[in-house]
Order: C-alpha cells, then sequence, then structure tokens
C-alpha cells in the first residue's frame, strides 16, 4: 500500500517537474534573442527597429569645449537608444551632398545594463558593445568634430539627402540629431546671412519651393547648436534664428524636442 502511494507521489512530482521545465523552457524562447544579426552592423535580420540620424556640420571647425561636449553627449546617446536601434552618422559637407552614404552606421546591441541574465552574458554584452559600438561611433565622431572650415554650409540640402534616406524609414520610429551652427550658408540660393531669416519669405522663394513637405514626418529632432564667436555669425544665432528651424522641421512634419546651445 505505501509502495503504491510512493509511486503515485514520484508520478505527480516527476509530472509537475515535466511541467516546470516546459514553462521555463517557454518564457526562455520567448525572451531569448533567437535571431541572427548582422558581423557589420550589428542588425538584427527582421529589421524592425527604431531609426537615427546623427548629422554632423563639418562645414565649420568646432572649438576644443564643443569637440568635449558634442563627444559626451554622444557617449551618452546608448541611455537614450531602444535596443537594435539603427545609429547612422552623416558628415554635412559639400561633398557629401551627392554621396548620401553615412559615415558610419551601426544597431545599437545593448550594454550590461540591457542584458537578459537569463540567456545572456552581461560581460561579454558589455564588451561587444564597447567594441563593436561605443568604440567605431566615438572615433568617427571625434573624426569629424576636427574637420577644417568649408566655403558652403548647405544645412537645408543635407537635410533633403538625410529624408531620402531608405534606412530612414518612414514606418519606423525616428529620430535626428543635428550637430551644427545651423547657418545656411548656400549663396547665390540663399545665405542666412546676407537673406534673413522670414520662413515665410523663404519658403516662397525659389530656394524654398522645394522643400518636401512632410518628408521628416513624426520625426523628433534635437539640435545641438553650435555658438559661434565671430561677429557675423552673432547677428544670425539669435532668437529668430532658431524659430525659423523650429518652423522648417514643422514644415516637414518632424518637432524640435530639444536644442542644446554649446558654447
Amino acid at each position: 500500500m505505501r509502495t503504491k502511494k510512493q509511486q503515485q507521489f514520484r508520478l505527480v512530482v516527476a509530472i509537475a517537474l515535466g511541467l516546470a521545465c516546459t514553462v521555463v523552457l517557454a518564457l526562455v524562447i520567448a525572451v531569448a534573442p533567437w535571431r541572427t544579426f548582422d558581423r557589420d552592423t550589428l542588425c538584427p535580420d527582421h529589421g524592425d527597429y527604431a531609426r537615427t540620424v546623427v548629422l554632423v556640420d563639418a562645414t565649420d571647425s568646432l572649438r576644443q569645449s564643443q569637440q568635449k561636449a558634442v563627444i559626451g553627449w554622444m557617449q551618452a546617446l546608448p541611455r537614450r537608444l531602444d535596443m537594435h536601434e539603427l545609429v547612422s552618422v552623416f558628415v554635412l559637407s559639400e561633398e557629401n551632398l551627392n554621396l548620401a552614404k553615412p559615415e558610419i552606421e551601426l544597431c545599437y546591441p545593448g550594454d550590461e545594463s540591457r542584458a537578459n541574465r537569463l540567456v545572456e552574458n552581461p560581460r561579454r554584452m558589455q564588451q561587444r558593445f564597447e567594441k563593436k559600438f561605443q568604440g567605431p561611433m566615438a572615433a568617427a565622431i571625434e573624426r569629424l568634430a576636427m574637420t577644417s572650415p568649408q566655403r558652403t554650409s548647405p544645412i537645408h540640402e543635407m537635410l533633403q539627402v538625410v529624408a531620402l534616406y531608405p534606412n530612414f524609414d518612414a514606418t519606423k520610429k525616428r529620430r535626428l540629431i543635428v550637430v551644427s551652427d545651423m547657418i545656411q550658408h548656400a549663396p547665390p540660393a540663399y545665405s542666412q546671412y546676407s537673406d534673413g531669416m522670414d520662413f515665410f519669405g523663404w519658403k516662397d522663394s525659389a530656394h524654398g519651393r522645394d522643400v518636401p513637405g512632410y518628408a521628416l514626418s513624426g520625426v523628433d529632432v534635437t539640435i545641438l547648436y553650435l555658438k559661434r564667436r565671430e561677429e557675423h555669425a552673432k547677428r544670425v544665432q539669435k532668437r529668430a534664428h532658431i524659430e525659423f528651424w523650429k518652423e522648417y522641421f514643422s514644415e516637414l512634419g518632424a518637432s524640435v524636442a530639444r536644442v542644446k546651445q554649446l558654447r
């Protein structure tokens, strides 16, 4: 009698353990990253991830304090990113207008703070983040921040390039970070040094009529606004200048969430 009860008890325990193992296995499968990743970009194969474009103005040199501020801001960027978010860094320059190719493009792989400890090794995850994402991104930004001044600053034209970039997919969550003094200077078409900052007047001009409406629909914009010390730049960089660009992005369907002045 006791033997029969023991057998029944053992059977119940075995069934319970089997069910428990099944539940644990199902949970692991549900949360584990059972997907393949591109070795170069670190992006998952499904393509369903947010997009961030960083546009760095290389038409004027940055002061040392501005270089440090930009590099520091970019080092803190991963805290604001979603897992596997694609970060594409473009350089704003005369030469890059027809190239439409990012300087660097990587998906955020997550660091140790994002590790799923059931199936991921936090230490290895941190090492991959530092070696494959943080290091290359920092090197690219530092390189771009040390460029020589150029004759023109085609901000509007470069923003159109970004808006039409295939990987900046309008069906995904999108963010745009612009590192620039935001002084459009592309004479004779339009220069904010000489042509003023009346947005609606500019919009009706030959230069402004080619703005693609809602090309940046839903994009959250951050401007790292590089303050210039030259007198001719100071005359431009006033409240009306920032309002011009807020109107500009609104026309494209985007919203300026933040303007951070870097001196």
